[in-house]
């Protein structure tokens, strides 16, 4: 409680509302979709071109939504202060990065969602993105290294090209975690259905 002055509440909170709200969201979808799974995998012929279709289907509905929350936002902004704050290059800027970092995000939802640890999916990814914010908040050193700065335009070199993290680099990375999940997802997948075969 000492310390309450440093700590970044109102970053936190503008960070993880947003990200909250679209991971319940797909959440949501998910779930309903789970119902229908056991009839999806029948009708594709198999776990593997079942999940090759889900992944990609909810990657492209699910940047869709991660699109429509910061359209919203700025379509509030413009009504409220008549303009956008920021420039037209740096809302574009801003907008990649964050719909980059919520593919990432959804790609480690529609992998978990393989496990089982269904039910606490946005608790644990919501937990990681503040984590890494806070941590990342704390030491600025640390900064570029943490997945929950990653989707922001302010810590990003596009803002700031000394201490910014390296957009780049960050893009690829996040590129490979969305294709290490497609391929973690056939690997999981493939485990249960030979449990399932045995």
């Amino acid at each position: 409680m000492e310390e309450i002055d440093t700590f970044p509440l109102l970053p936190l909170g503008c960070w993880l509302l947003p990200i909250g709200v679209w991971l319940l969201a797909v959440g949501f979808c998910l779930g309903m979709d789970r119902k229908n799974r056991r009839f999806a995998v029948i009708r594709y012929g198999g776990m593997q071109k079942w999940w090759k279709h889900y992944f990609f289907k909810n990657m492209i509905y699910g940047g869709l939504a991660a699109g429509m929350l910061p359209l919203a936002g700025w379509l509030a902004e413009l009504l409220v202060l008549r303009h956008l704050r920021g420039s037209i290059p740096e809302t574009a800027e801003g907008f990649a990065l964050w719909i980059v970092h919520g593919m990432a995000l959804l790609a480690l939802y529609l992998f978990l969602d393989t496990t089982r640890i269904k039910r606490i999916i946005p608790a644990m990814l919501l937990i990681l993105e503040g984590m890494t914010f806070l941590y990342g908040y704390r030491n600025k050193k640390a900064a570029p290294f943490m997945f929950g700065i990653w989707g922001m335009y302010r810590q990003s070199s596009f803002y700031d090209r000394i201490g910014g993290f390296p957009v780049l680099c960050m893009v690829a990375l996040q590129i490979a975690i969305i294709a290490g999940c497609y391929l973690l997802g056939i690997y999981c997948l493939k485990r249960k259905e030979a449990e399932g075969v045995q």
